[in-house]
């Protein structure tokens, strides 16, 4: 995470459901397929019931602690805001600055109109997701990038 001394002028924080609820639905979905195919596995090695029994609560197990570490770990990210600087944007360890923006235009998909969200590709591998609607944060954007571009280097 990069080191900086000044605050951010802006902090911009993502919708929280729109990050995890799809990301939970995908992670149930493809633990009750795993767990099928599981029981169909079992079923097919004629083992002792005792056996069948442990081979399920083990699967079982293994499966919610699969399911609470991506939990965890979509939470965890859905946190991590977006800091807006003077000269640049910065996520996590990303960061771009305001002169190698090449796009502003929002994005919607189909779980971004169901929640009520959008994304930005700012170019250079540089995406804002799950921004609200409410937030209009492409004109904030464009001004920075305008202000970035005035301000005169000056070299010591």
């Amino acid at each position: 995470m990069p080191i900086l001394s000044e605050p951010p002028l802006y902090v911009l924080h993502q919708k929280t459901s729109r990050a995890v609820i799809p990301k939970l639905v995908i992670l149930l979905f493809l633990s009750a397929i795993f767990y099928v195919g599981v029981l169909l596995n079992i079923n097919l090695l004629e083992l002792q019931p005792a056996q069948e029994t442990t081979a399920q609560m083990g699967a079982l197990i293994f499966l919610m602690i699969i399911i609470v570490i991506g939990l965890i770990i979509a939470l965890k990210r859905a946190r991590r805001p977006y800091s807006f600087y003077h000269t640049k944007i910065v996520h996590g360890t990303k960061e771009i600055f305001y002169s190698a923006i090449l796009n502003t235009e929002p994005h919607y998909d189909f779980l971004d109109r169901m929640f009520k969200t959008y994304s930005m590709n700012l170019g250079s591998d540089f995406h804002l997701h799950h921004i609200s609607q409410e937030i209009k944060i492409r004109d904030y954007i464009r001004q920075m990038m305008e202000y970035s571009k005035n301000q005169k280097v000056v070299f010591v």
